[in-house]
């Protein structure tokens, strides 16, 4: 191994740690939003910092039931009930959620944009606890964000999540990031590798590829369905790609995490995925459904910026 190539790779791993510890770092922010709760006990003023796990949900408009591709059922019901809610607040519901920005209606909202609205409607006395306490708990705020449709989608967060690794990763060479993804105007499709808007996911061919930052895009029938983030790659004693990925989940109903590999390093066949509790299980790996096509993309802005660093 040459001194250039052994520096090279050095770098590189430096580079990928760091983006590990930003997509870990966001993540966690937006799994647990703060929220002060306040009130009076015995005379005296009490305040909680309660935390948070916002919910998934999904934008339908425009939508019409039985024309064209259909969005999972428990979608459709989130998204119909959500409007029901809002439609049917209280007036001081209504008054809130009109102040804010539209996005975060939509399944785009940013973990301060949730922070804020939740700050508002708890000060406001709109949360209430669900078993007579004196504050809300933080299944009580949670309920209440899923009652009126507020959280992020997929695209929503993937997006944020790589303009969090953009800019933190230019930032820490003193450089300012090209540019940084539309999270309104971003859907799963354009997270694509080598079909993203503008040609800006370069799409990975072997699993031996796969870098931190990269996009894991499934479809279905041609149709775009979901998007995750690879956090973290490793190579196992045994050759095998194992991976780990973030993302916000319908079947989740928020931020999750999950586990995959490839035993085929140069070849993406044979998709498994580390069951729930795995560590309770004699084999912890499943097959993964075969009736899905993934496709990996590397962004191109962090392509660009690694060869910046070379």
């Amino acid at each position: 191994m040459s001194k250039d190539f052994a520096a090279r790779r050095k770098k590189d791993e430096e580079i990928n740690a760091l983006i590990e510890k930003e997509i870990e770092a966001f993540t966690e922010e937006f799994s647990n939003i703060p929220v002060i709760a306040g009130w009076s006990e015995g005379g005296q003023s009490r305040n909680e910092t309660i935390y948070v796990r916002p919910p998934y949900f999904m934008n339908l408009l425009p939508f019409k039931e039985g024309n064209g591709p259909q969005p999972r059922p428990k979608t459709i019901e989130r998204y119909k009930e959500a409007e029901e809610n809002r439609n049917h607040a209280p007036q001081p519901v209504k008054d809130l959620l009109s102040q804010v920005p539209s996005k975060v209606l939509k399944g785009k909202s940013t973990p301060d944009d949730i922070r804020e609205l939740l700050q508002k409607a708890v000060r406001s006395d709109l949360i209430r606890s669900e078993n007579g306490l004196s504050h809300p708990n933080s299944e009580d705020i949670r309920n209440w964000l899923k009652k009126y449709g507020i959280g992020v989608d997929c695209s929503g967060f993937a997006s944020q999540v790589l303009n969090r690794v953009t800019q933190r990763a230019y930032e820490a060479s003193s450089m300012s990031p090209p540019h940084q993804l539309s999270i309104d105007n971003t859907s799963s499709a354009d997270l694509k590798g080598g079909e993203g808007r503008k040609q800006s996911f370069i799409r990975v061919r072997t699993p031996s590829d796969l870098r931190p930052a990269d996009t894991m895009q499934i479809e279905s029938k041609g149709k775009s369905e979901h998007v995750r983030i690879i956090e973290k790659v490793t190579t196992t004693p045994e050759g095998y790609i194992e991976f780990t990925t973030v993302e916000s989940s319908g079947r989740a109903n928020g931020i999750n995490e999950a586990t995959w590999r490839y035993k085929n390093k140069d070849s993406f066949t044979g998709l498994q995925t580390m069951k729930k509790e795995a560590s309770k299980q004699i084999n912890p790996w499943e097959d993964e459904r075969g009736d899905k096509e993934i496709t990996y993309g590397h962004y191109r802005d962090v392509e660009d910026y690694k060869t910046t660093q070379e």
